[in-house]
């Protein structure tokens, strides 16, 4: 397996535009719509897999490049979470939402990345961008700890 060091050493890798402008307008519109439709802020994998435009956003070309470009192969696990217009006031460890899977998440073959897409620009006007400290989404002194 190809890791790129970039993201072993700091934990994570940011990319951009890797879904064109108007892709995120479409795919905006669709959520917005399921949103406003089930009154709710979040939605998981059987919600984000019943719309069609959103569920095939994992499998574009440009997303699949991007990450095998960071980790080389790879296959998808199909759990998916989207939340919208939410603003949490304290940190969070990503790893949380594998639930039961974090018991192994310090064993060497236990190798799974998650791949976030947003749909906002960062800039004041979308609220800002996603902050991350670097080598804060791996294990040690500075990453998540049980």
């Amino acid at each position: 397996m190809n890791i790129n060091q970039k993201f072993l050493d700091n934990g994570f890798m940011y990319f951009k535009n890797v879904i064109s402008a108007e892709e995120v307008s479409v795919l905006r519109d669709h959520l917005l719509e399921f949103f406003k439709k089930h009154q709710k802020n979040h939605m998981f994998t059987r919600e984000f897999l019943s719309i069609e435009e959103v569920s095939k956003v994992p499998f574009l070309q440009s997303v699949h490049e991007k990450v095998s470009e960071v980790i080389g192969s790879y296959q998808v696990i199909p759990f998916y979470s989207l939340t919208y217009n939410l603003h949490s006031p304290v940190w969070h460890r990503d790893s949380q939402s594998l639930l039961n899977s974090t018991q192994f998440i310090y064993n060497q073959g236990f190798q799974v990345s998650k791949c976030g897409i947003y749909l906002q620009d960062d800039t004041l006007m979308w609220g800002g961008g996603l902050e991350i400290i670097p080598k804060s989404h791996k294990p040690g002194f500075l990453g998540y700890k049980f």
